[in-house]
């Protein structure tokens, strides 16, 4: 399954950037609680993360759960 997660497609992107740029919540949500940290601020290759994703397509329901994560897990970057 750790494979499957951490992933990149040719264009850089791994499944949370696909969830995120489809608007998929439950999937954001179960590839963020499998994942870790650092996969919310990957940058795919033309340098977009899956939040920034979520926000241009207008997924006003994944968009800000990926913010509330990145900020509930801010601390741990430091």
């Amino acid at each position: 399954f750790d494979e499957i997660i951490f992933n990149k497609s040719g264009l850089g992107c791994t499944p949370l950037h696909w969830a995120a740029l489809r608007g998929h919540s439950e999937a954001c949500a179960v590839l963020v609680h499998a994942g870790t940290k650092e996969e919310l601020t990957v940058k795919d290759n033309a340098g977009f993360t899956p939040v920034q994703l979520a926000f241009d397509k207008g997924h006003r329901h994944v968009a800000p759960f990926l913010v509330r994560t990145i900020v509930l897990i801010r601390p741990l970057f430091v």
